[in-house]
């Protein structure tokens, strides 16, 4: 007989534990300060996607090589508020150096997901740019989506990672563009990563 005050777990017909979350996925991560984003605070032009590191504009997190963490990207999001003058890809760039990024051209304010809260301990490590110069061998991949020319109706996009991308000291995402840059002040982005323990 089972114990007074102990649930039962509820089984199914191949009884297999049927289970629901209380509170969505990133709540425990964001509850515990573990959770963090940054976001264009004006619009900003995606440079043309290069497998040479260089110079970049756009959205990038990075996380530096002295990092005691991993940053695991949750979601990102964008849209373009002016029309690109040719067919556009966006999607996400990933790369690596032992060295990490170390030139920040315009750094983003990290904050947070726990809005109006200072964490202090732990002290959120990943660093995000809406310009910096990307180190070793950027990499397309994953494709968001495609736009048309002179269109701006539908670009909207909003990506869940799903714990997909692992980003270790040294390592970096950043939003690109490929076929043809953005134009100018036109993207407007966010991205949310949690702090893992290495």
């Amino acid at each position: 007989m089972p114990q007074t005050g102990i649930p039962i777990g509820r089984q199914g017909k191949q009884q297999e534990l049927q289970m629901a979350d209380r509170h969505g996925r990133y709540y425990t991560a964001s509850y515990a300060g573990l959770s963090a984003f940054a976001a264009n605070q004006a619009g900003a032009v995606i440079t043309l996607f290069s497998a040479t590191p260089g110079a970049y504009t756009g959205l990038c997190l990075s996380n530096p090589a002295a990092s005691t963490v991993n940053l695991v990207p949750q979601t990102v999001t964008g849209a373009l508020a002016v029309a690109t003058t040719g067919i556009t890809l966006l999607g996400l760039v990933t790369g690596y150096a032992a060295a990490g990024i170390t030139v920040h051209t315009t750094p983003l304010t990290v904050f947070s997901s726990k809005l109006g809260t200072v964490i202090t301990s732990p002290i959120m490590q990943g660093l995000a740019d809406a310009a910096a110069t990307l180190v070793g061998v950027p990499t397309w991949t994953r494709t968001f989506q495609t736009l048309p020319t002179t269109v701006t109706v539908g670009s909207l996009f909003n990506v869940d990672l799903n714990g997909e991308i692992v980003i270790p000291p040294g390592g970096y995402v950043c939003v690109g563009a490929t076929i043809t840059a953005t134009a100018a002040a036109s993207f407007w982005g966010s991205i949310s990563w949690e702090e893992a323990p290495i």
